[in-house]
């Protein structure tokens, strides 16, 4: 569970120390999509966790297995035995649950986070032969991050965070400290030109891999519809 809510906070990129002022590359037109050419089920290396691509949205999914008996279950609160059924508030919905013996249940659920979605404040724009995700968190403040594709079908996710050489950005840029309360460290704003927008994405000590995504065959996963 830690790993994944790691993901997750790193895959939507809230914990990136820059920021910059617009989406970029500026002079490029946003695409109404993600190609198709990204679209599938991944893999993360580092835990395991399941990630899906369609047109517009970055999905990370999170099977939950669970065996207990039928007394703490009724003690669980949030959570509602009905017949062969439990209803989890968390999910609102209901899940199938198998009986073992008389007294215990066992049953699986997934739950499905946003990363990225495409939407009037988040663009996607193809750049150099990758895809940049950009994510307006303010007025003037967008997070970068990028999606690449290796000769395997499977994906690069690169983006400023934490591990990031900032003293290398700024020798290729100015950057500003604005106020803003995350975690009380500093956050900076950037208004890179294009040929330092280049040097910023080519420096992988600068943009560097978060993550990498391998393809996986959608039918290991019936129970999620792609």
């Amino acid at each position: 569970m830690k790993n994944f809510i790691y993901l997750v906070m790193v895959m939507a990129a809230c914990q990136s120390p820059v920021v910059f002022d617009d989406t970029y590359p500026k002079d490029v037109e946003a695409l109404d999509a993600i190609p198709e050419v990204y679209e599938g089920v991944y893999m993360c290396e580092s835990d395991s966790t399941i990630i899906t691509i369609n047109g517009q949205h970055i999905l990370a999914l999170e099977f939950n297995f669970f065996e207990e008996s039928v007394q703490d279950m009724n003690r669980r609160v949030g959570c509602t035995l009905i017949e062969d059924e439990v209803y989890i508030d968390a999910i609102e919905d209901c899940i199938p649950i198998e009986y073992i013996g008389e007294d215990s249940i066992r049953g699986q659920y997934t739950t499905v986070d946003t990363l990225w979605k495409l939407s009037p404040y988040n663009e996607v724009k193809p750049y150099k032969g990758s895809l940049v995700l950009n994510q307006r968190i303010d007025k003037g403040e967008v997070i970068i991050s990028f999606l690449s594709l290796d000769s395997y079908g499977n994906v690069f996710y690169r983006a400023i965070n934490e591990n990031s050489d900032l003293d290398a950005i700024s020798e290729i840029t100015d950057m500003e400290e604005i106020e803003v309360d995350r975690n009380s460290e500093p956050i900076y704003k950037i208004k890179p030109n294009r040929k330092e927008f280049d040097e910023l994405f080519e420096n992988e000590e600068i943009f560097i891999v978060c993550e990498y995504l391998m393809r996986v065959n959608l039918e290991e996963f019936p129970n999620y519809i792609f």
